[in-house]
Formats: C-alpha cells, sequence, structure tokens
C-alpha cells in the first residue's frame, strides 16, 4: 500500500482519519466482546477498543488487559474508561499534535459534532510512513519529533526565532562576566600558582561535556510515558553515583597530568578535588534544569543548554577557585 503524505499542521483531522479500528457496543458483556474481537480479526494498527452506545456516539475505550482477565458476564459499560482523550474531525492537526505530545498515546479518536466516531488518527498521520508501535524507541523519537514540528511552527518567522533563542544566551554572557570576575577575585592564588591557570579550560570543559550528558539524559526520562519514569529519588542517587565514577577516574587523568608539568601534589590535589566536585554540580545541574523548567511552563528544549552551561562553568570556576585558596599558600 502507497504510503500517505507527511501531514501538514494546518491541515484539518478528517483529512488523515483510518477506520481501520473496533467499537463495541458497552452493553455487551466482556465474552460477546471477545467474540466480536475474533470474528473480525485482531489485525489493526492500534489495539484500543471503543466502546459506543445505542446511538453509536463514543462512550470510552476499554484496555486490553480489562477486557481479558473480566469475568465472562462483565458488562463493557463497567470496564471502561470514559475521560477519553479525543479530537474534533474539524480540528486541525496542529490541535491534534499537541494532544498527541500531552498524552503520548498511539491513536486518538476523532469524533463528529454528534459524538459518533469519524475515524481513528494515529502516528502514522505524521510520519507519512508506517510506525512500528511495539518499538519503544522509535514511537518516542516520533513524539519528539511532533513537538519538534510544533516548536519550528510557535517560531516560523526569523524574528520568532530570534525573541525564542537570543534571551537564553544571555546567561552564557553573564556566567562568562561572572566567572571572569571571580578569577579577577582570586588573582592572587592563581599568581603563586601560574599552573592553576593552564587547566581552567580544561576542566571547564569537562564540567561542560558531563552537563550535557546529563542533560540528554534528563531529556530522555523526560519524554518517557509517567507510569515508565524512574522516581525522583533514584534519578539523583543514580546521577550521583555516575558522577563519582566519572569524576574520580577523570580528576586522577588530570591531577597525574599536572604533576607531569609541575611536581607539587598539594597542586595536583587540588586539580583532583576540583574536578570531582565540578562533575557533580555538572551531573545535578544537567539532571534537574529540564525538570525544574518544564515545572515553570518554559521550553527546556531551548532554554535548558544555555543554562545548564552557564551554571557548570560558574559553579566549576567556584569550586576550583575555592579549593586552590584554601589547600595552596
Amino acid at each position: 500500500m502507497a504510503e500517505k503524505p507527511t501531514s501538514t499542521l494546518t491541515d484539518l483531522v478528517s483529512a488523515h482519519l483510518h477506520s481501520d479500528y473496533l467499537a463495541l457496543l458497552q452493553s455487551w458483556s466482556s465474552e460477546r466482546a471477545l467474540e466480536e474481537i475474533r470474528r473480525v480479526g485482531d489485525d489493526r494498527k492500534v489495539s484500543y477498543y471503543y466502546t459506543v452506545d445505542e446511538r453509536q456516539k463514543l462512550v470510552g475505550v476499554i484496555p486490553a488487559r480489562s477486557l481479558l482477565h473480566a469475568a465472562p458476564s462483565k458488562l463493557l459499560a463497567d470496564l471502561t474508561i470514559r475521560n477519553l482523550v479525543t479530537v474534533s474531525a474539524e480540528a486541525t492537526m496542529e490541535q491534534a499534535a499537541r494532544a498527541f505530545t500531552n498524552h503520548k498515546f498511539l491513536a486518538i479518536p476523532a469524533l463528529r459534532s454528534d459524538g459518533t466516531i469519524a475515524g481513528v488518527l494515529d502516528l502514522q498521520a505524521f510520519a507519512g510512513e508506517n510506525i512500528d508501535h511495539g518499538d519503544k524507541a522509535l514511537v518516542e523519537e516520533m513524539f519528539q519529533t511532533i513537538g519538534v514540528r510544533l516548536e519550528a511552527l510557535r517560531t516560523g518567522t526569523l524574528m520568532d526565532v530570534f525573541k525564542a533563542r537570543f534571551p537564553w544566551l544571555l546567561p552564557t554572557v553573564a556566567s562568562g562576566f561572572l566567572c571572569a570576575w571571580l578569577s579577577s577575585r582570586f588573582a592572587g592564588t592563581l599568581e603563586n600558582n601560574i599552573i592553576l591557570s593552564f587547566f581552567i579550560a580544561l576542566v571547564l570543559a569537562l564540567g561542560e561535556s558531563i552537563s550535557i550528558q546529563s542533560l540528554t539524559f534528563s531529556f530522555q526520562e523526560l519524554h518517557k510515558p509517567r507510569k515508565e519514569r524512574r522516581s525522583y529519588p533514584t534519578l539523583l542517587v543514580r546521577e550521583g553515583v555516575v558522577a563519582l565514577l566519572l569524576g574520580i577516574p577523570m580528576g586522577l587523568i588530570v591531577g597525574g597530568l599536572s604533576f607531569l608539568l609541575e611536581s607539587r601534589l598539594e597542586v595536583s590535589a587540588v586539580i583532583f578535588g576540583a574536578i570531582a566536585c565540578s562533575v557533580l554540580g555538572a551531573c545535578m545541574i544537567g539532571l534537574v534544569l529540564p525538570w525544574v523548567l518544564k515545572a515553570l511552563r518554559v521550553e527546556p528544549r531551548i532554554a535548558a543548554g544555555p543554562l545548564v552551561l552557564a551554571l557548570t562553568d560558574v559553579c566549576t570556576i567556584l569550586a576550583y577557585f575555592t579549593l586552590a585558596t584554601v589547600f595552596l599558600p
């Protein structure tokens, strides 16, 4: 079968519906419903079982597991989940896309004005090709693609792009100035231990790289369905362990390299400690900031990167010079 062209977000939902779904009367028993499913076959795109009343108006949806485990005499009306997410058949694909990204369903029924089902909209309408719904990575990538298309629609003109991106670059300027100011406050420490200046760029680069890795992991966790996300304490403990596994060997390596340039064990120890602390801080910043931005209803994809790098730079410089001032003459 020929692939459908990818929809534009200004299309009407009605132009991208399919009728490959199964509607069951809510007055049926679960045994009667299973007989109907076996009769018509169950090779449909998405196995959502919708329930309708005698006038074919949509009532809700039944999870396949509930249907399989229900007593034969159990009525579908008692198994139905009624707070169903739907879209109007006359809505735009942009409105439907927002419903998909907000709820992460594989398919959403589209209704006529009288409440009957006009058809079902699934991810294929946005991809233009068949989607294997069993491939979680592919499905998650599709949800992210829909989100990117929505963001592109919101920031379509050059001025919109400028307004969306420019403000989040200002923290980079601010952090750079703050790092310069902090360096000036520790000028005495640098003058007495000139070797520290040789490793500033390396220490900053390590912190930034680690923070971006944590940021990527955080985004992956945020895009999971809520029931699949790990708890906050679990994520924090996991990232703390990762920080130790990364920070300790990297600190030893860089500290060892500094010892080759200048045989001062105390300087090597300070560089080791600074890297270990900066890696821990970078991991925590990269992990937590996207969740904070999401809670504040700020788009993390644009804001998180510059903010994470800015905060990481400041924390790294502060840890580096503080440890040097405390432990070096």
